[in-house]
């Protein structure tokens, strides 16, 4: 369905160029890209695994069209999630299976690293990671502060206010620092700011931060274990998925509204129990074969 929706994207894309280039935020919507990224990890783990070649030109196909939708939707919310995930998954893999793999994995960071310094200063599309680079820089206001730095500076000041048990859910944050009005397409944009880590301590308090830092690291340690303990193909892909789609959540959550998004919800809770279930099988298995052993 996401090669299908990228088709569509593309299409609308090259037909409205014009109009894509100055006009709109993104090409389909902020979590579209979020999707992308899970299309293109199982795609690329069909790719590897199917040895039917005109099952694999449409593979591949399916492939150029969710990359490219997914860099013209250009959420940079979504590049830093990838990018923890390149980060982490090292630290998470077997270490035979890195041994394995050493030398795909530094042909793949040498290609990554000439492409960006290539297209370090290219426009975008194409020149999406030195972009998103430039980009935090010019988010924080060259002139004045930023509509998200005053938004984030009201919810400090809510913190700073009732640093124990937050303002309460329901209620507005105060504008100390006055914001410009956005009512007239987000009516409560002071009840649901974009950083809704800082939003859960300025209206919940410090533990209720704690709670969803708490199901995060849960989500991640999650995939992790599944990475380590799986034998089979499909378990370790649903591990690497798990892992991007949970590390792509928490930096939606951290800077887009991510959780307020149920079909965000869903994915993640979806995925959650998955490796918690799938890992409390292969953990029983072990233990089985350990105790049979004796």
């Amino acid at each position: 369905m996401i090669a299908i929706k990228s088709f569509q994207a593309l299409y609308v894309y090259f037909t409205h160029y014009q109009q894509y280039r100055t006009v709109e935020e993104y090409l389909v919507d902020h979590y579209f890209s979020g999707f992308s990224v899970v299309a293109m990890i199982c795609l690329c783990a069909y790719l590897i695994s199917s040895k039917n070649w005109p099952l694999r030109l449409l593979i591949v196909t399916s492939m150029a069209a969710v990359g490219l939708a997914y860099i013209f939707n250009d959420r940079r919310t979504s590049y830093v999630g990838v990018a923890f995930g390149l980060a982490v998954l090292p630290t998470l893999l077997p270490f035979k299976l890195i041994k394995k793999y050493m030398l795909h994995g530094l042909a793949l960071a040498t290609a990554l690293l000439v492409f960006t310094i290539a297209s370090w200063n290219i426009e975008g599309p194409i020149g999406f990671i030195g972009n998103t680079y430039r980009s935090f820089g010019a988010e924080t206001g060259l002139e004045e502060p930023s509509y998200r730095d005053l938004e984030n500076a009201n919810l400090l000041h809510a913190v700073s206010q009732n640093p124990s048990a937050g303002l309460g859910y329901g209620k507005e944050f105060e504008e100390v620092f006055p914001m410009p009005d956005i009512s007239f397409v987000y009516a409560r944009y002071r009840m649901i700011p974009h950083n809704l880590f800082l939003a859960t301590w300025a209206f919940g308090g410090p533990l209720t931060m704690a709670a969803l830092s708490a199901l995060f690291v849960t989500m991640i340690a999650s995939a992790g274990k599944l990475l380590q303990k799986s034998r089979e193909p499909g378990i370790f892909l649903l591990g690497v998925v798990s892992l991007f789609y949970f590390l792509q959540y928490f930096t939606y959550t951290f800077g887009d509204l991510g959780f307020q998004i149920q079909r965000n919800q869903m994915m993640a809770g979806l995925l959650l129990g998955a490796c918690f279930r799938i890992y409390g099988m292969l953990d029983e298995e072990i233990k089985d074969k350990e105790s049979s052993w004796l």
